[in-house]
């Protein structure tokens, strides 16, 4: 079963719903997803890297990451 949304809990509380559409379109076109919350305004990456499965080596997988990206402090 495909879920249809990914739930993401913000660090203000917020939960956030993506689309796991769009984040399949950006994993096979190699791209980050930026997700920035309208309530604090914090800025999170979701992407993945491409790497060989370990029982089936004829087979590409993704291995999830998600990062969040820090203002720069003036």
């Amino acid at each position: 079963m495909h879920n249809k949304f990914d739930v993401r809990i913000c660090k203000c509380g917020r939960i956030h719903f993506i689309d796991n559409n769009l984040i399949d379109e950006a994993l096979e076109q190699d791209k980050n997803l930026m997700l920035v919350c309208g309530g604090c305004g914090s800025v999170q990456l979701i992407g993945a890297n491409r790497q060989t499965d370990w029982v089936d080596t004829g087979k590409t997988v993704f291995n999830m990451y998600t990062c969040d990206v820090q203002e720069e402090q003036q």
